[in-house]
């Protein structure tokens, strides 16, 4: 069967959303917490669904990115918005570890996503071609 509406409609700029995403998860040490769904069950936090309505997490932002289920900037940057502000909504305290890395990852999010609305986004080399300066000599 033909190809589906949805990988038709692909935004041109979703490679620049996908580095994005992979700049943020080399971020290890705050990303850790976000790459997957709030396991509430397993974490003993039965009340985090009546907290977060709407739960979301970069794996899910991964996923769509690969599904082309994102059709503008707006929608990708929602998502990942979400991500951030449900860590903090349920993490209220500002010293928390989850809320201190989400705090920190969605400042940094919203400075790409600027550079993204600008159109200046400068996305990494591929692996093995660095942006150094070529040496003289």
């Amino acid at each position: 069967m033909g190809k589906s509406i949805r990988a038709e409609a692909r935004h041109p700029d979703v490679d620049l959303w996908k580095d994005l995403l992979k700049v943020i998860y080399a971020k290890h040490k705050l990303s850790v917490f976000f790459k997957k769904p709030v396991d509430y069950v397993a974490l003993n936090i039965p009340h985090y669904p009546t907290i977060v309505q709407e739960p979301m997490d970069l794996g899910t932002v991964e996923r769509k990115l690969a599904t082309n289920a994102y059709a503008t900037l707006d929608a990708y940057a929602r998502d990942c918005r979400l991500v951030f502000s449900n860590a903090m909504l349920f993490n209220k305290i500002e010293t928390h570890q989850v809320h201190v890395a989400a705090k920190k990852l969605s400042a940094f999010f919203e400075s790409k996503a600027r550079e993204l609305e600008a159109g200046t986004y400068q996305p990494r080399p591929p692996p093995g071609q660095g942006r150094a300066t070529p040496r003289a000599g």
